[in-house]
């Protein structure tokens, strides 16, 4: 009876021990580290690639940017953007883009071909396609861009880079997709530096043809130093006054037009301007800056000179 008994309390003790063993263990249900999501496909199939449309996915949490919208640029009045079933003017065309067109959807895709970046955008009619991303920029309204303190700021450190002939200040202004393309007249032809030479833009001695003089029809050649640097000092070293997305009141009088071109109509711009002394009507000057936004933060492009005209 003795030895049934103790066999019974031994049984007992065993079980209340695995009892207790069983609740001090974490529960089921405990939170634990978590792991790491697969990495986001991409359109090579590999890593992500850095593209011009803002911050890749990454693992961190929190949401990811949306995409900007994008509007088309450097296309004729006359002329349209081909958008191509593959990346590659090989492909065919399967529909076009006006020369002003804004709302245009980028997938985030990006290939190079032949040295040139395309990109895949949504067709508005349905479906995808490829076009030379040289001809693309970021949408900005022009509300929102008159009112973006960071132009403001921009357009300060470039008049100052100028001013002191900084070349390296200058290339960290500069739009790293289009780099800096200035024109003589608003009807001159297109000189552009790309971003990598913009440093030594104030003391390069390369000539380059800007066009021809107002009136006389004469050449216009020599660089930068010679030709634009002394009309945008001109500007710069007076107390110019700002105008923005508006070349009517950020100028003088002129018998000529004057238009920012058909060509940057998506981009916006800067009038500084320098007015003309009483008696003195016709010397005034103006210098446009164009400015591009890359991955929301907006960079110098394009700079456009306007002065009295015959």
């Amino acid at each position: 009876m003795y030895t049934r008994t103790r066999l019974f309390v031994l049984i007992l003790v065993l079980g209340l021990a695995s009892l207790a063993c069983s609740i001090i263990q974490e529960p089921p249900g405990s939170p634990t580290a978590p792991s790491a999501p697969p990495a986001a496909p991409t359109a090579n199939g590999g890593a992500a690639i850095p593209t011009s449309d803002g911050p890749q996915p990454t693992n961190s949490p929190g949401p990811i940017p949306q995409m900007p919208s994008f509007a088309v640029i450097l296309v004729a009045e006359d002329d349209v953007l081909n958008v191509r079933s593959g990346a590659g003017v090989s492909h065919e065309v399967i529909g076009t883009l006006g020369p002003q067109s804004v709302g245009v959807k980028r997938t985030g895709k990006l290939q190079q071909v032949d040295g040139a970046a395309w990109v895949e955008v949504k067709l508005e009619a349905g479906g995808l396609g490829w076009v030379n991303a040289r001809f693309l920029t970021e949408y900005v309204p022009p509300d929102q861009f008159c009112s973006d303190a960071q132009v403001e700021d921009l357009i300060d450190k470039f008049v100052a880079a100028v001013q002191t002939q900084d070349g390296t200040a200058l290339a960290d202004l500069v739009s790293p997709t289009h780099g800096l393309t200035l024109r003589h007249e608003w009807w001159n032809p297109e000189v552009h530096y790309p971003k990598a030479v913009v440093p030594g833009i104030f003391t390069d001695t390369q000539a380059r043809d800007w066009g021809v003089q107002d009136g006389s029809g004469r050449p216009i050649r020599g660089a930068f130093k010679d030709v634009a640097l002394p009309w945008m000092q001109d500007v710069f070293s007076s107390d110019f006054e700002r105008h923005c997305n508006d070349i009517e009141r950020g100028s003088g009088g002129s018998a000529g037009y004057k238009l920012w071109p058909f060509e940057y109509g998506n981009i916006n711009y800067v009038a500084l301007y320098r007015p003309a002394e009483v008696g003195d009507e016709l010397n005034w000057r103006t210098w446009a800056v164009g400015v591009e936004y890359v991955r929301g933060l907006p960079y110098i492009a394009f700079l456009v000179q306007y002065h009295w005209e015959i």
